[in-house]
């Protein structure tokens, strides 16, 4: 009887947990990065609640970086000024290490 008992505890939290990590991931997917804007400009997103610092480094940029700011959630964002249409190299920097936009599909 205590098995049993034991072994539906461990199947709800298992699934407590498998559903917290399906919704977080939903919600990260939620978010629009890159959001492009008329003119050319576009707004960057990046999901780090941990993070110290992200900046993301683009090759069209004369300095090639851009700071991004930190949200109450986590959620970093900056806006980009107007871009010549073309395919942009970039990715972010968090805490110095390099990743590419999980978003950008």
């Amino acid at each position: 009887m205590q098995a049993l008992l034991l072994n539906k505890f461990y199947f709800r939290f298992a699934t407590a947990v498998t559903v917290a990590a399906i919704e977080s991931n939903c919600n990260a997917q939620r978010v629009k990065s890159p959001e492009l804007h008329g003119g050319g400009s576009a707004t960057i997103r990046h999901m780090a609640p941990k993070a110290g610092a992200v900046r993301m480094q683009i090759s069209c940029v004369p300095d090639g970086k851009i700071k991004l700011q930190k949200g109450a959630s986590g959620l970093w964002e900056g806006r980009l000024k107007p871009l010549p249409p073309r395919i942009h190299a970039y990715s972010f920097n968090v805490d110095g290490n390099c990743q590419i936009d999980p978003l950008n599909r």
